[in-house]
């Protein structure tokens, strides 16, 4: 709800003042960026506009201009805090595949889970709550 739900989208049409009000929002968030990124990488203040240009970079041309210390993989990660906090346990979490999943339709997974949904019977867990 609201004037400005959707600015720009692949339905409706696109309007000048549209795309002036996503321009505005895209400003505001590169600004925020730049803004936590001089924050957290004070050595970049002085070159923030280089790397606040909207490009995207692999790891290793990140770690080049400042903006990653290490690169490494998160069990590489995990093992090098081992020595600074306790790590209780670490399990994979696997999706269980639910019937549609497999058929790769978004709308049969889609379908699926309506069904599923008028089946459930309201929980606490689920219901609608308001806090006054």
């Amino acid at each position: 709800a609201g004037k400005h739900k959707r600015t720009i989208d692949v339905v409706g049409d696109v309007t000048e003042e549209g795309k002036a009000k996503l321009t505005e929002e895209l400003d505001d968030i590169h600004v925020a960026f730049k803004d936590h990124i001089a924050l957290a990488r004070p050595v970049l203040r002085n070159n923030i506009e280089e790397v606040a240009s909207g490009e995207a970079w692999l790891a290793v041309q990140a770690k080049e201009k400042g903006l990653v210390d290490t690169i490494m993989t998160s069990d590489e990660y995990l093992e090098s805090v081992c020595e600074e906090f306790d790590i209780i346990e670490i399990l994979e979490k696997m999706e269980k595949k639910q019937f549609g999943d497999q058929l790769n339709i978004p709308f049969i997974g889609w379908a699926v889970d309506k069904f599923r949904s008028t089946l459930e019977t309201p929980t606490k867990r689920n219901m609608p709550m308001a806090i006054i």
